[in-house]
């Protein structure tokens, strides 16, 4: 369809069409504006409010019928806003009103057939015990767990053990590792960066450093200018979806079947709560299931944006990654620090 025209001439030619958002394009409200969620494309436009209430006061609406609810007063203000979905391919025209009924909607229930989709793991190269890790693989195979990221403390370059230890996962059903160790030296890099070429299961090294002036522009690191710790610093950055989206609207992503072990084998829920819900060595795969199902373990997992102070208005909450704990009363649930994407 043809846009450059005047306002009065494009109305003429879509008088009697209707228009309808592409499926996966999802708009959603805040406070001050709203997003639309393209989750296709993993991509989103910030839009007024006006804009967003225009989206659902249209919704099976012919443009002859839209058009005098907002007056001729308003039709340069309808036409930028036609202009934007169009070009920004958020919207297409049908013919009539029985078309709309051949795209139906998306289905936004979140399923999966997983225990825990994601697994934080701490080794301790000093004390590590390839039995034991063998005995951690051995049950979260009963999880379906498919993706790790293991954390080296005291790796001290050490990359024959850290071989040693990804060939465990060789016959696993893990598919997806991520590695987060320190290096002391920069030319460790290229041995890193061959373990790549060897092990098909690792998708990605963290290489944390507090001295090193490192710089590559190879996707396979990720460099952070600080030390390994035992916790994490707090996190927040937009992540946009199609699991991701569905699975916020029920869960808070950050929790919701996740794990983590620590270099003692306690079972936690995330890196910085402090919850210890039994050892890895000495619960088996029946009672790690009963565990991962309680509502204690799932606590923070069922606190999704929607029911949090501040965020629950806020139009981004559907893409939010963010690893701080909310903050359980009485009255409500927030968090206890400021938010400063919004």
């Amino acid at each position: 369809m043809s846009l450059k025209k005047n306002p009065t001439n494009f109305f003429k030619s879509i008088n009697n069409k209707y228009f309808m958002m592409f499926a996966n394009c999802i708009p959603i409200k805040g406070k001050d504006k709203s997003t639309i969620y393209d989750i296709q494309r993993m991509n989103y436009y910030n839009i007024p409010n006006d804009l967003y209430h225009f989206l659902k006061y249209s919704k099976n609406k012919s443009i002859k019928n839209i058009l005098p609810y907002y007056g001729s007063n308003n039709m340069e203000i309808i036409y930028e806003y036609l202009l934007f979905l169009l070009e920004n391919e958020l919207i297409f025209f049908v013919d009539n009103k029985k078309e709309l009924k051949s795209y139906p909607a998306i289905n936004k229930k979140w399923i999966t057939n997983k225990h825990i989709d994601n697994l934080i793991l701490d080794l301790d190269f000093k004390t590590f015990d390839l039995q034991n890790l063998n005995l951690i693989i051995e049950k979260i195979t009963f999880l379906f767990c498919e993706n790790i990221k293991i954390r080296a403390f005291n790796y001290n370059e050490n990359i024959r053990l850290l071989k040693t230890i990804l060939i465990q996962f060789e016959g696993s059903i893990i598919n997806n590792i991520i590695i987060e160790l320190e290096i002391s030296q920069i030319s460790h890099l290229k041995e890193l960066k061959t373990l790549k070429k060897t092990f098909n299961r690792l998708e990605k090294i963290n290489i944390y450093h507090n001295h090193l002036h490192l710089k590559t522009n190879n996707c396979f690191f990720n460099l952070f200018n600080y030390k390994l710790k035992k916790r994490e610093p707090e996190l927040i950055f937009l992540y946009i979806n199609n699991r991701y989206f569905y699975e916020s609207q029920m869960y808070n992503p950050y929790f919701n079947q996740k794990m983590h072990i620590d270099s003692n084998g306690n079972i936690k829920n995330s890196i910085n709560t402090n919850d210890i819900f039994g050892n890895i060595y000495n619960t088996d795969p029946c009672n790690l299931k009963k565990i991962i199902k309680s509502k204690e373990y799932n606590k923070y997992a069922l606190i999704n944006k929607n029911i949090i102070e501040k965020c629950k208005n806020c139009s981004y909450r559907y893409m939010c990654v963010d690893n701080r704990i909310p903050n359980i009363n009485n009255k409500n649930i927030k968090y206890n620090s400021i938010c400063g994407i919004q």
